[in-house]
Order: C-alpha cells, then structure tokens, then sequence
C-alpha cells in the first residue's frame, strides 16, 4: 500500500522502510527523538486518497486550491480510493494534504509559523514572531494504521461539545464597570478568565487593582471564574523597579495564567531584551505555579462568520470581508485594511507603519495639525505596494489562510529552561454584537468548534462598534442578545465553557494520545489522553 517513504530533516533525506507489519507502519529506523526539531515524513501510497476528516469529523474531498492542515486538534484520519482507512498512531505533528498530489501524504513537524513566541526587540520594541520547536518527546514514534475502524478526540470535556473560552484585558477596568461586568455574566451563566492587575500604578486613577479592588476581584473568583495576571500594573515602573516588583510579587489567590500586557520589562515578550536568560524565568514562572502563557499571539479577528480557530477558512480576507458587509463603506475598508497588515502579512515593519500612520491621520483630521500633512502621505504611499499586492490578486489571495491561523495552533507546550508551560493562542474579539451572533454560535456547536477568545470586556471608545458596555452602568442591548443566546446554548451542554487553565487541563491529552489496532483492524486505545472520545466503524 505505501510505495516510498522519506524523512526530511535539515536538507537530508533520508528512504524509510515501506513494509506494513500486523496493519501499521512506522519509521522503525528512526526513535522519538528524532522528531523534536523541524522536520517531514513523505509517504506516497499506491491508490489516491480522495478524502479526510475535516475539522468538524466530517469526511471532507481533498482541496484544489490550497493545501489543508491537520493539527494537533483535528482528526488525522482519510480514506484511500479502494475504501481503505488510514489513521494517524497519535495526533503530533500537521498532516498536509492537497488534490494536486493525491497520492502523497506530508506529515509535517515543527514547520514555520506553526509554533510562534512573541519577541519583542531593540530600542523601539520592534515584534518578531519566532518559531519555535517541541520541548516534550511525542508520546510515541508516529505511524499510519490501516484500519477498519477510526477514533474520534473530543475537544471538550463534555463529549464533541462546542468551546467558548474567554480571556479579558483589563486594561480599562474601573470598580463601577468590574461589577456590571461581573453581574451580567452571573446572569449569562458565562464564565471567564479574568485578567487582573495585582499593583495599582497606572495612568487612569480609576483602573481597578487587586491592591485597591481585591473584595471586588474576589467576587468573581467566588462566582467561579479565574484571576489571571495581565502583567503587574497598568503603566510601567523604571526597569530596576519593575524587574524588583516581579521578583518579590507573590499571588495573592491560585493564579496559574499569565497574560503579557504592554512593554512591561519582564514579560515572557520582552525578559531577553532585557538581557534575562530561560533559567531565570522559568524560575519566576515556577515560584508563583504559573503554567499557562498568553504573549500577543492572535490568529484573526471574529467578525460574523469568522470565530473557530479550528477552520482555517475562518480565517480568511474572503470570509472577514464578508462578515463586516453590514457596515458602513468606510468603516469596512479600515477594517479590511488593519486585517491584511496584522494578520494576512503579519509582519512588523507593516504593523509599525499602519500605526504611525493612523496617528498621523489622527493629528491631521481631528487635531487639525497641517504640518504633519506631508509625512501623512509619504506613509500612507508607503503602504499601497502591499496593500495593492492583495487586492489586486483579490480572487487567490482573498481564499488564503492567515499564517498563524493555517496549522490550528491553539497551544503548544514549551519549556523556560526546564521549567514547563502551555503558551495559548487566541482569536481577538472585539466586536461581540458580529463575533458572537446566533448563527456563529450555531456553527460553532454544529462543528464541535472551539474559540479562546482576546477581549476587552469594559473598552470604553466609541469607535470600538459591537463593544459590550455602553457605558460603565450599561450593557449593549445588542450583545447581551447574543451573550444569552451563549448561555442558553452553555445550559443544554451544547458548548462547553471552561476558564483557560480548565480548557488547558482537558486538552493538553491530545499530547499524550496513542493508537494500534488489532489483526482485524479493530482500534486499540492505548492510551487516551483522558479524553473523550468514539470509535465509527468505516
């Protein structure tokens, strides 16, 4: 059934053993080692493959224009033109498939952009997205079983439920607008991962603290959601000062999440511009059991249409374009525009210039400073060669994955000298009247989707259109709709709405996962993972 099998590592390639022995296939001249730095396993069988489990554990055809990836998430399982199941031994690694090569199998590990660190570097903190390898050994040395049988992971801990996961900001949270938040929720039956500030420095005299608002903090906790760090203070002390705070701060309750806020010297974004090693971070992260990690890592923005960070699709020009139709011309240009340089390019230099361009645009038209009229236009020059790229190419380009959407990348362990962690990525979430619609909400339950959402519950702008307060009293009538018709949804088990270091607990299984089956093709559970999961007989 396979006709050649390769291991590519480093620009080597090296021919693998093809036999089947009792109805698997495994690399046997390699060992688990082997597969903890970038690397590709290309196997092409003798009959095409014409179809896969998709994302929703739907048999799906292969796709024509872009290639599709299966991650750590998703089912590796497809079926051969003779009827032949073929199913991954454990879910490591991203399968790539493509109609263009039908007969081929990638099996990739590790590849570019697929495992991302937010670092921010130099003088000017300029952002590099590096890529990063595994720190843990696969549970087993990967293989292919030729099955009558297949196994489906659950994603939640109720069975092939839906997951809203939510991780808030509190960048603009005061303690009038702390408990109108907290009450709406408690009414939603929603629960959250809080981030909070634990110090009270900060350029809004009414930001809420741990240090000034802990009876109010406490009340969340107490009405089950979790207190999560986002970072220390809201403004930053001089560097000896904050390195200091770091140090000494303890958790005043059991905070296992961290979620990196600002330029904040000792972030897991910034600590090795600052010239601080793994070894002492990871001793930091392990003084205070801190084990799950958020460092600006976003696959997209939810908009209708666009929510699960299991479907590549989601995450399109096409299909953003498309969720904002309802707004204003304008409104849906700047929108589109912010997209394709955060996250169609997602790269810095565009993110830098986009930013100095719009405070440019703001000093000439709302503060009416003339002078900077000149540099205005040189910028936004600056920016048409790109832009242009995508939209006149719109029909290809439109249909193409964002890069840190492609390989549903939701978390990866990772170590900080030997100290592990989980770093999570998230989707932003910005307008909740569009990202948590019905029909979103629909969707999601219907594939057994999944969002960790980047919120900022209490922004207060006005330009932030779907926001949730209208003001620190008032919830948007629009969006408590739609957070309702979550609950409701939470309610009948539908979705399952776990805090990050729940969510983390359950699927960090994935990475433990292991599979055979016997003479007769039957699946074998070695072991689970502690997830729920089914077995469908072809």
């Amino acid at each position: 059934m396979i006709v050649s099998a390769h291991w590519e590592k480093q620009g080597i390639r090296r021919q693998l053993d093809t036999a089947i022995h009792g109805l698997q296939w495994q690399p046997e001249a390699l060992v688990v080692t082997d597969f903890s730095e970038p690397c590709l396993l290309e196997i092409v069988f003798d009959a095409p493959l014409t179809a896969f489990q998709n994302h929703a554990y739907r048999w799906e055809d292969l796709p024509q224009q872009h290639p599709v990836y299966c991650g750590l998430m998703v089912p590796k399982v497809m079926r051969l033109a003779n009827g032949q199941l073929i199913q991954a031994t454990i879910q490591g690694g991203h399968w790539e498939l493509h109609a263009r090569y039908p007969n081929r199998l990638r099996w990739w590990f590790y590849p570019e952009k697929a495992q991302v660190l937010t670092r921010y570097t130099g003088r000017h903190h300029e952002r590099q997205l590096e890529s990063v390898a595994g720190v843990a050994s696969l549970p087993a040395l990967p293989g292919l079983l030729f099955c009558s049988q297949f196994v489906s992971w659950s994603r939640a801990s109720i069975p092939f439920a839906a997951t809203a996961c939510f991780t808030d900001h509190c960048d603009f949270d005061t303690p009038e607008n702390l408990e109108t938040q907290r009450k709406f929720l408690q009414e939603c039956g929603i629960r959250v991962t809080k981030g909070m500030f634990l110090h009270h420095f900060s350029k809004r005299e009414n930001n809420a603290s741990w240090e000034r608002d802990a009876a109010l903090l406490q009340a969340w906790a107490n009405d089950g959601h979790e207190l999560a760090y986002h970072s220390l203070t809201q403004s930053i002390r001089d560097k000896e000062a904050a390195f200091t705070e770091f140090e000494t701060t303890m958790p005043p309750v059991p905070m296992p999440t961290w979620i990196d806020h600002g330029y904040q010297p000792y972030n897991v974004s910034l600590y090795a511009n600052e010239g601080k090693g793994n070894s002492w971070l990871g001793q930091q992260l392990s003084v205070k059991k801190i084990v799950n990690l958020w460092n600006y890592v976003d696959c997209g923005t939810a908009t209708k249409g666009v929510l699960n960070q299991l479907n590549p699709q989601h995450f399109t020009l096409k299909a953003f374009h498309k969720g904002n139709q309802s707004l204003g011309f304008t409104k849906r240009l700047s929108l589109l525009i912010k997209e394709i340089l955060f996250h169609y390019y997602a790269q810095e230099s565009l993110i830098r210039h986009y930013k100095s361009l719009a405070s440019q645009f703001k000093a000439v038209v709302f503060r009416r400073q003339w002078r900077q009229f000149p540099e205005f236009v040189q910028k936004m020059v600056g920016l048409i060669g790109p832009l242009s790229k995508v939209l006149f190419k719109w029909r290809s380009r439109a249909h193409e994955s964002f890069p840190l959407a492609r390989y549903q990348t939701l978390f990866f362990e990772y170590t900080f000298d030997s100290y592990p962690v989980s770093i999570f990525q998230t989707v932003e979430m910005v307008d909740f009247e569009r990202a948590l619609c019905a029909s979103n909400i629909d969707d999601l339950v219907a594939d057994s989707g999944v969002f960790i959402a980047h919120t900022y519950f209490s922004v207060p702008m006005a330009y932030h259109t779907g926001r949730l307060l209208l003001n620190d009293q008032t919830v948007h009538p629009k969006v408590r709709v739609n957070f309702e018709y979550l609950g409701a949804k939470i309610r009948e088990q539908a979705v399952w709405n776990p805090t990050l270091d729940e969510w983390m607990a359950y699927v960090k299984g994935f990475t433990k996962t292991v599979l055979t089956c016997d003479a007769s093709g039957h699946c074998v559970v070695l072991c689970d993972g502690q997830l729920n999961y089914r077995i469908t007989t072809s």
